[in-house]
């Protein structure tokens, strides 16, 4: 789960990150392994609720969601 800090910046799992400035901001996952097409689709999910279904990369291991669709 992502959690706010008073410093406006997150605390976030191994693997997670805030990239981009302004509204290119974007929620990225890096998985530690690529994720195979066909598999079920990937979701950011936080405290029970949907956040969005972020982009994959090329790379198949990076996804990234902006934040003004969080």
């Amino acid at each position: 789960s992502v959690r706010a800090v008073p410093n406006g910046t997150a605390d976030l799992p191994p693997g997670w990150r805030i990239t981009g400035t302004g509204e290119a901001r974007s929620l990225e996952w890096r998985s530690p392994r690529a994720v195979p097409p066909g598999d079920a689709r990937v979701e950011f999910h936080t405290a029970g609720r949907l956040l969005g279904v972020p982009e994959p990369d090329r790379d198949g291991r990076t996804f990234r969601l902006p934040l003004d669709e969080a």
